[in-house]
């Protein structure tokens, strides 16, 4: 007599469906989470690769020598034609002054920067050389007119 009591057969029964949904249940949760798994693995290489495509950052070398990433800017150089180049975001208008004279290959007077400073005994030629001008656009691209004239013609503002 059962007493109303399962018998073994139906136990068996019962268990193995409380194992089957057991084991679908665990087959789901691995399949969610392989999948956001690979949704991760898929955004965090877009994340990392997006910079670079786009060319928001490159790498330089730092003054120790070693290599770190620098953010840099697009610089459009003005003297009679147009050269572009890049030039280091921090040092702005500085740098993208010296790449433009990079580009167009002229070597930086030797005392330059006495004469900016306005130390004695600089060569008369340097006081009354031309300021470059420099000037960035709304979308941060940066001119460089090395003589001195610009901005206002492509109505660009003023770089500070």
């Amino acid at each position: 007599m059962s007493d109303g009591l399962p018998t073994d057969e139906q136990l068996a029964r019962i268990e193995r469906g409380v194992r089957s949904r057991i084991d679908r249940r665990a087959r789901v949760a691995r399949r969610v989470a392989g999948a956001s798994a690979a949704v991760l693995v898929v955004a965090g290489g877009v994340a990392l690769l997006l910079p670079l495509r786009i060319g928001g950052f490159t790498t330089g070398t730092s003054a120790g020598g070693g290599s770190s990433a620098a953010r840099t800017v697009a610089v459009v150089c003005h003297d009679g034609g147009v050269v572009r180049a890049r030039a280091a975001e921090a040092g702005l208008p500085g740098t993208a002054i010296a790449a433009c004279e990079r580009a167009l290959g002229r070597p930086a007077p030797a005392g330059a920067s006495a004469a900016a400073d306005g130390a004695s005994g600089a060569p008369s030629a340097l006081r009354t050389a031309p300021v470059p001008r420099v000037c960035t656009t709304e979308a941060g691209v940066v001119h460089v007119w090395l003589d001195g004239r610009g901005c206002p013609a492509l109505g660009v503002r003023p770089q500070r």
